[in-house]
């Protein structure tokens, strides 16, 4: 955790200097725009048991490009809330704790939210045309509810119901390319990368003394296409 705290604080200010220094190049070309995505985010160790995979949601952006090659992206990204129904056999183990002898069914719901700074780099290959890549920081939280669909009074259904996501910073990555239809409006499409293995799960004692781990997903992958108006 330090190590990711100490990165992300360096890149932040790497963020900071990168725009006043753009800023003196050229004049601000802002833009305004949104993308539909979908994320693919695996659940580490026991947690793919009852953790959704992939997620669907949108990003909307406000984009400043400095000069021919530099620009600062600030968006907020909101999922839909997906689900995934599951069942755990009885007598089998959740988190090297036994599932009661009826087994445990239910369903979890999980919507992603987050804010992103992205610091994107600009290759033209044509006069309309554009390579990009971008580097950043983000805060990505997971809103969890599950759902138990059996009736069981043990620890390990009192540890699932208790279940929550806790907010962290992320780094992130992504490479894409953008088309100009007009003067104004524009076309993209990226491929993304989030370090979501630094988020965590919590609950009650019964999570705790189960030994359920907080680490929650593995890292991110997402693939984005959207629209974007200059001004």
């Amino acid at each position: 955790m330090k190590f990711v705290a100490k990165n992300v604080l360096m890149l932040s200010s790497l963020l900071v200097v990168s725009a006043v220094n753009a800023d003196m190049l050229g004049s601000v070309d802002p833009s305004l725009g949104v993308d539909y995505y979908q994320t693919w985010t695996r659940g580490q160790s026991d947690w793919k048991k009852v953790f959704p995979r992939s997620y669907r949601g949108a990003t909307a952006y406000v984009g400043a490009r400095f000069c021919q090659n530099l620009g600062l992206e600030l968006g907020y990204d909101m999922s839909t809330r997906t689900k995934k129904d599951w069942s755990l056999s009885g007598g089998s183990t959740f988190f090297n704790a036994a599932v009661p002898s009826t087994g445990l069914t239910g369903t979890t719901k999980v919507r992603r939210s987050g804010v992103h700074l992205d610091l994107l780099g600009f290759l033209p290959v044509a006069d309309c045309f554009d390579l990009f890549a971008s580097v950043g920081v983000g805060w990505v939280r997971n809103k969890i509810d599950v759902i138990l669909s059996t009736a069981s009074s043990s620890n390990q259904s009192s540890a699932l119901a208790s279940v929550f996501g806790k907010g962290r910073s992320v780094l992130r990555a992504g490479v894409g390319g953008s088309l100009m239809v007009n003067s104004m409006l524009g076309l993209r499409a990226k491929l993304g990368w989030e370090s979501t293995s630094t988020l965590r799960v919590s609950g009650n004692d019964a999570f705790t003394s189960l030994g359920y781990r907080s680490k929650g997903w593995k890292d991110t992958t997402a693939l984005s296409i959207g629209a974007f108006v200059k001004f």
